[in-house]
């Protein structure tokens, strides 16, 4: 009966509506129990979104969803344009239903970031994300190692 997970999920899942309401991601994929499907899906909403901040995770954690969007950033691109999911059949039909809403094609921001992609060695946060200005995370214990990759 005690809840577990990830601590700024929990603290995100648990915030005021406005906070909510003001998320790149819709607060269903906080319902997703597959990890790998999970964070496909927060990155994949995530980069179709102009994000200019990031709050509650540890550094550690956000490097991780960086080298995620780059090996699946081809994958992410088409899903934005065509309005899909990868793994999206492997959910429970209760969160496919409050997803799909949120999954509408978005061809034109699907060809900023493919043409953004293409003009770049790598596809980093300063392509999809070109007015992100903070990230504001916590850096104890061994999350700290992860700051210098995370500045870069």
């Amino acid at each position: 009966g005690l809840p577990y997970g990830s601590a700024s999920g929990i603290t995100l899942a648990t915030a005021p509506e406005p906070t909510k309401k003001i998320v790149a991601f819709p607060m269903t994929v906080l319902d997703i129990d597959y990890g790998d499907i999970a964070d496909y899906a927060l990155i994949r909403f995530s980069i179709a979104e102009d994000v200019y901040a990031i709050f509650g995770n540890n550094a550690g954690r956000i490097t991780q969803f960086i080298k995620l969007a780059e090996e699946q950033a081809d994958n992410i691109i088409s899903d934005i344009e065509h309005g899909t999911l990868q793994g999206f059949k492997s959910l429970a039909e209760e969160i496919q239903h409050k997803l799909k809403a949120a999954l509408q094609p978005n061809p034109k921001r699907a060809e900023e970031l493919r043409r953004a992609k293409k003009n770049n060695k790598r596809f980093l946060p300063d392509i999809y994300w070109p007015r992100l200005k903070i990230v504001g995370c916590w850096l104890s214990s061994s999350v700290g190692q992860y700051t210098e990759e995370l500045r870069a």
